[in-house]
């Protein structure tokens, strides 16, 4: 059985601006529109991915910011530095004010004091401990 399709006659300008009739299967019209439409959905889908993953990464600062804050955090901050007696533990230096560094995040909230180590703001600094920001 044949499928029967009607050709419509759109009138479009041409290089002159006359108008100027073509024909136009609605079938192709409604593919393409199909692909655009597709396309639409694929582009906010990305979009939404990509918001829902800043929207993780905002979540992520703000409990790190929120643990810092804690009581648990300047307990443990507290332990290191009575470990290292206000000398850093990367170049040896005495410090008034040292950073604490965590060497994993594996760990982050229950931290071992293995996993933190005390540091001047010259050796918290290099770039080699935090490899991520000299990219």
């Amino acid at each position: 059985m044949k499928k029967l399709t009607t050709i419509f006659k759109v009138y479009v300008p041409n290089k002159d601006n006359q108008c100027v009739p073509i024909k136009v299967n609605p079938i192709l019209i409604l593919s393409n529109n199909k692909k655009l439409e597709r396309r639409r959905k694929l582009r906010l889908a990305r979009r939404l991915k990509k918001q829902k993953k800043l929207d993780r990464l905002k979540t992520k600062k703000q409990l790190y910011n929120d643990y810092l804050r804690s009581e648990t955090w300047r307990q443990m901050r507290q332990v290191i530095l009575e470990r290292c007696q206000n000398h850093c533990e990367d170049c040896g230096e005495l410090c008034d004010k040292l950073h604490i560094h965590h060497l994993t995040y594996a760990r982050f909230g229950k931290e071992w004091t293995t996993d933190l180590q005390a540091l001047c703001i010259t050796c918290h600094e290099k770039p080699e401990k935090h490899p991520w920001k000299s990219i």
